[in-house]
């Protein structure tokens, strides 16, 4: 059974959860959920999936890097974004290079947020329709291209078997394969001789 997928929100300062839960709950359908470390993060995702995490950097615990690997470990898919009031282009790069959304500096506007939750969720929306054409895709190519294989191959053979006037060692001559391999398309291809 799928984990309920949830959005998560980790920081230590109880202003800026509250804020940022305010901000993103009315955005998603999924439920937020606020924490205040690094383990109790871990012990959430234990129970429930991420479909996004929004990160302090600094932590009672850990720092937003060390818990943004390890989300990354569970499901690299998960879109995650660090937020810091500590921040420098050092921590910014790192953040970026192990896999977060994004990297937003303490103080920020509400704004912010709302615009990158906005983006996040139409990037979301059009990676599902990917996923769903593709295996849609998947699921109807090989046998329509293999009924059209087939289809194609036995006009084919019914076309030089007959130009050949049914002598199978100077059909399988034209078409560049065995006799035995020639008998064997016919019988599996259902043509009759």
């Amino acid at each position: 059974m799928e984990k309920e997928k949830i959005v998560l929100i980790v920081d230590d300062d109880e202003t800026i959860t509250d804020l940022l839960e305010r901000t993103v709950t009315p955005m998603v359908e999924e439920k937020v959920i606020c924490v205040s470390s690094g383990a109790e993060a871990k012990n959430i995702m234990e129970k429930k999936g991420l479909n996004l995490a929004i990160l302090d950097y600094k932590l009672p615990d850990t720092d937003g890097i060390e818990l943004l690997k390890f989300i990354k470990s569970v499901d690299a898919n998960v879109p995650v974004v660090i937020i810091t009031g500590f921040g420098s282009i050092e921590t910014g790069v790192e953040a970026i290079r192990q896999g977060a959304y994004d990297y937003i500096l303490k103080p920020f506007h509400p704004e912010k947020i709302h615009a990158m939750v906005r983006s996040l969720m139409a990037f979301r929306k059009l990676r599902e329709e990917n996923v769903s054409l593709r295996r849609e895709l998947e699921s109807k190519t090989p046998s329509m291209l293999s009924n059209s294989l087939h289809e194609h191959e036995k006009e084919l053979i019914l076309k030089v078997f007959a130009e050949c006037g049914n002598d199978i060692k100077k059909a399988s001559k034209e078409l560049g394969i065995s006799p035995l391999m020639l008998y064997v398309k016919i019988r599996k291809l259902g043509i009759d001789q």
